[in-house]
């Protein structure tokens, strides 16, 4: 880590400065099975057989279809990352969703952030 020294009040204080890394394939794997486990574990508490059996009235439908969205959105965003690396995109389409989807997530957006491999700027966590 790099370190950057200003003056505050008359004293010298060394800050670290961020420093954005680039995706290893340990970082690409780690973050691929983060994604896979928290799709899995979405489609299961969004589509339980309790929240089915609630929705046979109808009454329930456009929620389902929230929920189906959401993880069609995610699922894509990993898809596209597998095939591209980019990983400032998946961060994207994870942070900019609704907050109850973005927090699901939130250990990938955290692993992503902690790592480095985002401009500072677009952190989150």
């Amino acid at each position: 880590m790099r370190y950057e020294t200003v003056v505050v009040n008359g004293y010298s204080v060394q800050i670290p400065v961020y420093e954005q890394r680039k995706l290893s394939i340990k970082h690409k794997a780690q973050i691929v099975n983060k994604m896979q486990k928290l799709l899995v574990s979405y489609a299961r508490e969004n589509f339980s057989t309790a929240t089915l059996r609630v929705c046979n009235d109808g009454s329930a439908a456009s929620m389902l279809a929230m929920y189906a969205s959401d993880l069609s959105h995610n699922a894509n965003a990993l898809q596209q990352f597998v095939q591209d690396s980019n990983v400032v995109a998946l961060h994207n389409a994870l942070r900019l969703q609704d907050t109850a989807v973005r927090e699901h997530f939130y250990n990938v957006l955290q692993y992503i952030e902690h790592n480095m491999l985002v401009p500072q700027q677009n952190c989150v966590c």
